[in-house]
């Protein structure tokens, strides 16, 4: 009798576990349309593509060159989030770029990412480039529009010390 009753809790919280991964899968969905349908139907001047639109990204670190076409690139007053696969010049290896930022004033928070050999975010934990404001003291980051400028040290999980590094991306 105990072997049966244990074996129906487990079937329960088995149930229960993969209940709530689609819940919360189904919210971050919503969650994402949500702030896809702001960004589109907002009025205050930003420069937002839509997903479908297409913008143009670059990045020197090192002597690495990339390049990217990018599926998602917001701008406006406040926020700054880019996504969009691409190459390295060099040895045509795939890579992801990922960027979000948000602004306050004069002030900018946030991080750049790029993936290495992958062209999906957050594939690649051992080979990455990644540019984050919390890590940086020396680094400067512009806006034109729908442009971006960082130029600053981007960390390698390789080493002890950043590379300098330059990346644009224009969202228009």
């Amino acid at each position: 009798m105990r072997l049966g009753t244990l074996s129906a809790f487990a079937l329960f919280f088995a149930v229960s576990a993969c209940s709530s991964d689609q819940n919360e899968s189904n919210k971050s969905t919503k969650d994402t349309e949500k702030i896809a349908t702001s960004d589109n139907n907002s009025s205050t001047g930003s420069n937002s593509n839509s997903a479908n639109s297409q913008g143009s990204a670059s990045a020197e670190i090192g002597d690495e060159l990339f390049s990217f076409t990018l599926g998602l690139c917001t701008i406006d007053d406040s926020d700054v989030l880019i996504e969009g696969p691409g190459r390295e010049a060099v040895s045509s290896n795939t890579a992801f770029l990922s960027i979000d930022m948000t602004r306050e004033g004069a002030e900018t928070q946030g991080d750049a990412r790029i993936d290495l050999g992958t062209t999906q975010a957050m594939q690649s934990m051992d080979d990455h480039r990644q540019f984050t404001t919390w890590a940086a003291t020396d680094y400067s980051i512009t806006y034109d529009g729908a442009k971006i400028t960082v130029d600053g040290m981007f960390l390698t999980p390789q080493a002890t010390e950043g590379v300098h590094g330059t990346l644009h991306a224009n969202c228009a």
